[in-house]
């Protein structure tokens, strides 16, 4: 008799849950079933978008404002020439990219310090005028341009406690440890 009623209820139970599964199925074909319509119900008159809808490859985007913003305020801020940006004593394509960016920041710029770090040798003055002419070229007077010998100082950092951190980073330690050595709670033990 235990087991008449177990099946009864079994029964039961599977065919609320058939009927919701059905009903689940049948709402997701009612699009399907509805077909492409356009906004009046037309159907085949579905507004896509065409090749000519698209912007060009080569258009202006916010994304490329904010990426050129950056790279030349980065240029700015680094202003130094190394040789790599000169091929012999003449400004390669790569220094011109450099000094365009520079010029290209929204910051103040009188004088447009520019630091050579270059070797002092037969090439140095060749390297300076080639930079002078191009800063002239690109609308800058005498006054505006000063090329200063040697890093810029202001671009420089201490990398210690950067190479601390990033020993202990890759030590597995827990992130919030401090990477310091000075004797507070999770610094190294000498």
């Amino acid at each position: 008799m235990n087991s008449g009623k177990t099946s009864n209820i079994t029964k039961q139970g599977k065919a609320p849950r058939v009927a919701l599964m059905t009903g689940g199925l049948l709402l997701a074909l009612i699009p399907a079933a509805g077909g492409c319509q356009g906004p009046e119900g037309e159907v085949g008159k579905v507004a896509r978008p065409r090749g000519e809808a698209f912007r060009a490859d080569e258009a202006p985007r916010a994304v490329h404002r904010f990426a050129d913003a950056q790279s030349a305020s980065g240029a700015r801020y680094d202003a130094t020439l190394h040789p790599n940006h000169f091929d012999r004593g003449m400004l390669n394509s790569l220094g011109q990219e450099k000094l365009g960016l520079m010029l290209k920041d929204d910051e103040i710029c009188d004088p447009l310090v520019v630091y050579l770090e270059l070797p002092s040798n037969e090439l140095l003055a060749g390297r300076q005028d080639s930079v002078r002419v191009y800063l002239k070229d690109h609308g800058l007077d005498d006054r505006q341009i000063q090329l200063e010998v040697g890093p810029n100082p202001s671009a420089r950092g201490p990398a210690g406690p950067d190479i601390a951190a990033k020993r202990l980073i890759d030590s597995g330690a827990p992130v919030g440890t401090n990477p310091e050595p000075t004797g507070s709670a999770g610094a190294m033990k000498r």
